[in-house]
C-alpha cells in the first residue's frame, strides 16, 4: 500500500504544479495578445524569466511539451512563458511581435516581480528567427539568447547590445539547413557554422580561435555533438554553437546526450544584465614580470599557436597597429605575450595548464610586462628612472622600456587596474635574476616591488602569492646557476613567495635561456605551484568516483544506485564485497540488496525470490569509509542495488572489490573508475541523478565541483515495483514514465 500511496502523492504534486500554468492576456497597443505562463510553487521572490517562442504553425502548448521548460522551472525556481503568435506565425521583419515580446517583459515585471536583469529569450525554428530579430531593439533587455534550429534569414548580425548567445542546431536539419541556403526566398543564409561565427565577430569575440569541444558532452552515450565557443571577455560575452550530429529540425531531449533546454538554462544563468558592474570571481588574473625568460626567448612553434583554450586570455600591454594590438584589451592567449616580436615564454604554458585544471566556468587572464636584460631595479617605481638614465644602461633596453611608456612597472599597474574591473588578481609571477646574479640584496629588492604592487592594487599578500622561478641549473652549466641559492631562500624574506624549480628544463646553447620545450615544462611547473596554493589537485592526480545526488523519500528503496555485473554470480558460492563510500550528510541507512535481475519472479507483491537483503550500514558524513559485506549467493545474482531512499545529500562510491571465496579476481569492472566512465551503473525509477566525479580540490573549504554530468535514466525505461530497471518487460506490474502499468 505504501507504494500506491507514494504514487498517488506524486500525481497530486504534479496536478498542483500544473495548476500554476495559466493563460495571461498582454496589452500590445490597442490589441490584446495571449501568453501561456508557468509559475512553479517554489518560485523565487524575484525570479528569472524565460520567454520561449514556438515555431511556425505551432502553439504554446506544443512548445511547452517539446522544450520541457516547466520541469526545469520546478527545480530552479524561475518563471517560463510561451507567447502565442498571430495565426501561429511570427512577424520576423516588422515591429508587431517585437513589441509583443517587450510588453511581456514589462507585464512579467509587474505581475510576477520578475528580475529585469535576468530575462532570457529562446525560440524554436521561426521562434528563433523572431528572437534574432528582437535583438536589434531589445538586446539591452535580454540577458542571454538561446535559439534552437533557426536564424534571421536575409540579415546580417545586428543588436543594440552585445548579447551572449547559445545556438543549438542539428546537422541533419532540412528546414533551417545546417549547410545553409543562399537561395532561400526570404534572402538566404550561410551555413550555421558561418552564421554563428559572424555573430561572434559582430559581438567582439575572438572569432579566429574558438574553443572546440568534441564529443560534447564529454562522455555522452547519445548522439555525438560539437560545441564551439567564442569569447569576448572584455564585455563578458560568449557566443557558442552546439551542433548535434544527424539531428533534424527538432529540440534535443537526449537523456545521455544534448538536452537543449538544460543546456540553455545552464548557459542563461551565467549571464545577467548587471554583471559588468561587479568583477567576476571566476576570472583569475595573474601579473607576470621579469627579464628575457619571462618575456620569451624560444621560437614559437605550430603547437604553441594552436589549441589555445579561449578561457586562457592575455591582455595587450601596448598599442601596435601593425600587430593589431590595442592596449588594455583581452584576447585568446596565442603567443607572444609581452610585446610583438617576443617569443615563447613560461606564461604560455602556465595559462594552458591552469585552465585545463580549473572548472569550466573559470577563466584565466595574464598580463606580461618584461624586458630582456633588465635589472630588477627597472621594476622599482622609485628607482626605474635612475636606472634608465644610467650611462651603463644599453640603448636597446631603453627602447624596449619605451614601448611600455618608459615605465614598465607603471604600465603593469595601469593594466592590472583595468583587469580588476573584470576579474580578481590571484597571483604574481616573476622570472628575473640573470642581470642580478648572486646579488645578496636581490630578495629585499623583490620584496619592495611585491609590496608596492600589493599596496598600489589594494591586495593582501595572503591572497596573492608570489611565484619565483629558478634560473638554469648547475648540472646544466648554466651561466647564472649561483643565483638559485638566493632564489631558493626567498621565503625567508617574503613568506608568501614560492619557488618554481627549473630542474631538467632544457637550456639553449647560450646557457641563459630555455628551449621551447624548456618553457613548456617550466610554465606547467609555475601552474603546479599556483594550483597547489589554490588547493587544486592537477587532473593527472585526481581520484575519480561515481556520485549520486539523493532527495529523501518515504522508503529506503526510493533511491538506489544500481550496478549491473559483467557476469552473474554463482548460486551458493561465497563472496566478499568491499567498497569505499562518502556522504555529504549523515546517512542513517545504506543498504545492499544484490538481486537476480533476470528472474521472472521479481514483479510479485512481496516474497520475491530474487533479492537478498543484507545488513545495512549507517554512514557518517566526512571522509571515505570502507564497508564490507560477506554473503552467499542465494540466486545467480546479476546486479547490485545500494539503497538509501531516506537520505538527502550526495553519496560517493569508489574502489569496489568483489571476490569469490578462494579466488583473487575482482569481479567489478572499472572498480576504481580510473577508466573515467561509469558504464554498468544506473539508478532506479525514482532517480537519483548520478555522474562521474572527482576530487578536484584539497581540503581548503572550496566547493568541490563535479566533472561530467550524466543523466540517470532514459525516458523509455521500465522499472519493477522494487525499482529494478528491466530491458525487456514481460508480464507483471511496472513503472513506466512515472506511471504504474500492467503488462499482460
Amino acid at each position: 500500500m505504501r507504494r500506491f500511496t507514494m504514487l498517488a502523492s506524486l500525481l497530486m504534486v504534479l496536478c498542483l504544479q500544473m495548476a500554476a500554468q495559466t493563460w495571461e492576456e498582454v496589452k500590445v497597443g490597442t490589441s490584446t495578445r495571449k501568453t501561456l505562463t508557468y509559475v512553479p510553487k517554489n518560485v523565487e521572490k524575484s525570479p528569472a524569466l524565460v520567454i520561449s517562442l514556438h515555431g511556425m504553425n505551432q502553439d504554446p502548448e506544443y512548445q511547452q511539451k517539446q522544450t520541457q521548460w516547466n520541469a526545469l522551472a520546478d527545480t530552479e525556481g524561475f518563471i517560463v512563458t510561451y507567447p502565442l503568435g498571430n495565426n501561429r506565425m511570427w512577424d520576423t521583419g516588422g515591429t508587431g511581435d517585437v513589441k509583443f515580446v517587450e510588453a511581456i517583459m514589462k507585464d512579467m515585471e509587474l505581475k510576477h516581480n520578475v528580475d529585469k536583469n535576468r530575462i532570457y529569450l529562446s525560440g524554436f525554428s521561426m521562434g528563433s528567427w523572431l528572437g534574432y530579430h528582437c535583438l536589434e531593439t531589445l538586446g539591452d533587455k535580454i540577458a542571454a539568447f538561446g535559439p534552437v534550429s533557426g536564424v534571421d534569414i536575409g540579415k546580417q548580425p545586428k543588436a543594440n547590445r552585445k548579447v551572449s548567445i547559445m545556438h543549438i542546431h542539428g546537422t541533419g536539419d532540412d528546414v533551417f539547413k545546417y549547410t545553409g541556403d543562399p537561395s532561400h526566398m526570404a534572402g538566404g543564409y550561410p551555413s550555421i557554422e558561418e552564421y554563428v561565427k559572424k555573430w561572434a565577430a559582430y559581438e567582439g569575440c575572438d572569432a579566429s580561435n574558438p574553443q572546440v569541444i568534441r564529443p560534447y558532452p564529454a562522455n555522452s552515450t547519445g548522439p555525438k555533438a560539437t560545441r564551439t565557443i567564442y569569447n569576448n571577455v572584455n564585455d563578458g560575452v560568449e557566443v557558442t554553437l552546439i551542433a548535434i550530429d544527424g539531428k533534424g529540425h527538432w529540440h534535443s531531449n537526449e537523456a545521455n546526450g544534448v538536452h537543449s533546454t538544460k543546456e540553455l538554462w545552464a548557459f542563461f544563468k551565467q549571464h545577467q544584465l548587471d554583471q559588468t558592474s561587479t568583477p567576476d570571481p571566476n576570472f583569475q588574473i595573474y601579473l607576470c614580470f621579469g627579464q628575457s625568460n619571462m618575456e620569451g626567448n624560444a621560437a614559437i612553434e605550430a603547437q604553441d599557436k594552436t589549441g589555445v583554450n579561449p578561457r586562457f586570455m592575455a591582455m595587450y600591454t601596448l598599442d601596435n597597429a601593425q600587430a593589431g594590438w590595442t592596449m588594455g584589451l583581452w584576447h585568446t592567449a596565442v603567443p607572444p605575450q609581452a610585446r610583438p616580436g617576443t617569443k615563447l615564454s613560461v606564461v604560455d604554458y602556465f595559462g594552458r595548464k591552469m585552465v585545463d585544471n580549473l572548472p569550466e566556468e573559470v577563466k584565466v587572464g595574464t598580463i606580461t610586462v618584461a624586458v630582456g636584460g633588465a635589472s630588477i631595479d627597472l621594476f622599482d617605481k622609485d628607482k626605474y628612472q635612475a636606472y634608465l638614465n644610467d650611462a651603463n644602461t644599453a640603448d636597446w633596453l631603453r627602447n624596449y622600456a619605451k614601448e611600455y611608456g618608459g615605465n614598465p612597472y607603471g604600465r603593469l599597474i595601469e593594466l592590472a587596474k583595468i583587469a580588476q574591473k573584470k576579474g580578481v588578481i590571484k597571483g604574481i609571477l616573476l622570472h628575473q635574476g640573470e642581470t642580478n646574479n648572486c646579488d645578496p640584496t636581490w630578495p629585499s629588492k623583490v620584496k619592495k616591488i611585491y609590496n608596492d604592487m600589493l599596496a598600489d592594487l589594494g591586495l593582501d599578500a595572503k591572497d596573492v602569492p608570489l611565484l619565483v622561478g629558478e634560473l638554469g641549473q648547475k648540472d646544466q652549466n648554466a651561466a647564472c646557476w649561483g643565483h638559485n641559492a638566493i632564489i631558493d631562500n626567498i621565503a625567508a624574506t617574503i613568506p608568501t613567495a614560492h619557488v618554481v624549480s627549473s630542474k631538467d628544463c632544457p637550456l639553449q646553447s647560450d646557457r641563459l635561456h630555455f628551449t621551447a620545450e624548456g618553457y613548456r615544462m617550466f610554465g606547467k611547473r609555475y601552474a603546479d605551484v599556483m594550483l597547489e596554493q589554490l588547493g587544486v589537485i592537477p587532473v593527472e592526480n585526481r581520484n575519480y568516483f561515481i556520485r549520486y545526488e539523493s532527495h529523501a523519500g518515504a522508503n529506503l528503496w526510493d533511491q538506489q544506485a544500481v550496478y549491473t555485473l559483467p557476469k552473474a554470480l554463482e548460486k551458493d558460492a561465497k563472496y566478499t564485497l568491499t567498497m569505499k563510500v562518502r556522504t555529504s550528510a549523515d546517512c542513517e541507512t545504506l543498504g545492499f540488496w544484490p538481486i537476480w535481475n533476470a528472474s521472472t519472479n521479481k514483479n510479485q507483491w512481496g516474497g520475491s525470490a530474487d533479492v537478498q537483503y543484507l545488513a545495512p550500514y549507517p554512514v557518517e558524513a566526512g571522509e571515505w569509509k570502507t564497508l564490507t559485506w560477506k554473503f552467499t549467493a542465494q540466486f545467480p545474482l546479476d546486479a547490485f542495488q545500494f539503497v538509501f531512499g531516506k537520505y538527502s545529500g550526495t553519496l560517493d562510491i569508489d574502489d569496489l572489490v568483489l571476490v569469490k571465496e578462494g579466488t583473487s579476481e575482482n569481479l567489478i569492472a572499472n572498480a576504481d573508475f580510473s577508466a573515467k566512465h561509469i558504464q554498468g551503473w544506473s539508478a532506479n525509477w525514482q532517480g537519483p541523478s548520478y555522474y562521474l566525479a572527482n576530487d578536484a580540490y584539497q581540503s581548503t573549504g572550496i566547493t568541490q565541483p563535479s566533472v561530467v554530468a550524466q543523466p540517470s535514466q532514459q525516458d523509455d525505461a521500465y522499472y519493477t515495483l522494487q525499482g529494478v530497471r528491466v530491458s525487456h518487460p514481460t508480464s507483471g506490474i511496472f513503472i513506466h514514465k512515472g506511471k504504474k502499468i500492467v503488462m499482460k
